[in-house]
């Protein structure tokens, strides 16, 4: 009796096979790894708010761990630009270019791959990534957009409320130069001491309202003095270099400046500020420096509106500010110097101005400095 022996599979089918299983295996735990990495992104994207700067800040870490060789960026957020650069640069990667309105990004992200699945997978991850960069930069936009419309309609009833207001404050006004006999004093002394300075400010409301102006003589108004009274009335310890004079309207610098100065008396108390006021090619100047360092404010933050520390803050002074400078050809910039002391720089164009000192480039400090406590 014959026994038969079923033949066996040859040794290369049973090495292929186990090969294909391994590198199916290995291939699956690399897409597993890859959508893990993705959701840590989107789940680290939401409880950061969407929000570009703290994301880009932040990401790193995860994108490292999703086996991405380098990270490289450079943001202007609203006027203001940072950058930040993490890993390795290579000749494989990513760069793009995304800008939504005032924000512009430049980023690179650099792969540990040249080529098969390692580069594939790669090219998921970062293209996630940048998708959610620039999701999150629609999403600033349209908020934006939004509180500005909002703002708008609610400055459209409060002008009315406003122009009534000011115009009943006129009508006293012109009461008080008629008053009945037997009634002078008692109205004098109620209202004697307040109307003028009401009525001057209510002028100016209606002006505004309105879309009017007054025609004033032209004056110069010296911008030490406008810096020394905002001084005072923010409370700051002060130090002035220079001076100029600014002839006829000067209202957009000085709003820069009180919103400034508020800015830094939120921030620190017995703060000192140094001032560097010129002219430069019909240009007055202002720099302004803070002699403690102020750790805690964002840079990219103080232009952006409608962000603010203050929970009863609108934020949207500086970013205000700027927007009225420029509008005039001015501008308003801030930095950081060596010793992490803010510092805003403000330029605002004269049709006709005198200088008392030289750009404030060329300032000597240790000259011509008036201190007042």
């Amino acid at each position: 009796m014959r026994v038969m022996i079923e033949p066996s599979y040859p040794a290369y089918l049973i090495v292929a096979g186990t090969t294909i299983a391994m590198v199916l295996c290995y291939l699956w735990r690399r897409a597993v790894g890859v959508n893990r990495s993705s959701l840590a992104l989107i789940r680290l994207n939401e409880e950061l708010g969407f929000d570009t700067p703290d994301f880009l800040r932040k990401a790193w870490p995860l994108l490292r761990n999703a086996g991405l060789a380098g990270l490289k960026w450079q943001l202007d957020w609203f006027g203001v630009r940072i950058s930040e650069r993490h890993g390795k640069s290579g000749k494989h990667g990513v760069t793009r270019i995304l800008t939504v309105g005032e924000m512009r990004l430049d980023v690179s992200v650099y792969s540990r791959h040249s080529w098969g699945e390692g580069r594939y997978f790669d090219q998921c991850v970062t293209e996630t990534f940048l998708l959610m960069l620039r999701a999150d930069m629609w999403i600033k936009a349209g908020a934006t957009d939004k509180a500005f419309s909002q703002m708008a309609k609610l400055a459209l009833f409060l002008q009315h409320d406003m122009k009534n207001i000011a115009q009943y404050i006129q009508l006293m006004g012109d009461q008080l130069e008629s008053v009945q006999a037997g009634r002078e004093q008692h109205v004098l002394d109620y209202l004697c001491s307040t109307v003028p300075l009401i009525r001057r400010r209510a002028d100016r409301v209606v002006d505004l309202v309105t879309h009017s102006a007054r025609r004033e003589a032209a004056t110069e108004r010296s911008i030490r003095d406008e810096i020394v009274s905002l001084c005072q009335l923010h409370q700051l310890q002060w130090s002035v270099v220079g001076d100029a004079m600014l002839r006829s309207s000067s209202d957009e610098l000085v709003t820069a400046l009180d919103n400034i100065l508020k800015n830094y008396r939120d921030h620190a108390s017995n703060l000192s500020l140094h001032f560097q006021i010129g002219i430069d090619q019909a240009i007055a100047t202002v720099k302004i420096s803070s002699f403690q360092p102020l750790t805690t404010v964002k840079l990219e933050r103080l232009f952006e509106p409608f962000w603010s520390t203050d929970p009863n803050g609108l934020g949207i002074g500086l970013y205000q500010s700027k927007q009225l400078l420029e509008r005039i050809g001015g501008n308003l910039s801030v930095q950081r110097d060596c010793h992490e002391n803010l510092q805003f720089f403000l330029s605002i164009p004269l049709c006709e101005a005198r200088s008392h000192a030289p750009p404030w480039n060329s300032f000597d400090r240790t000259q011509g400095i008036s201190k007042v406590n």
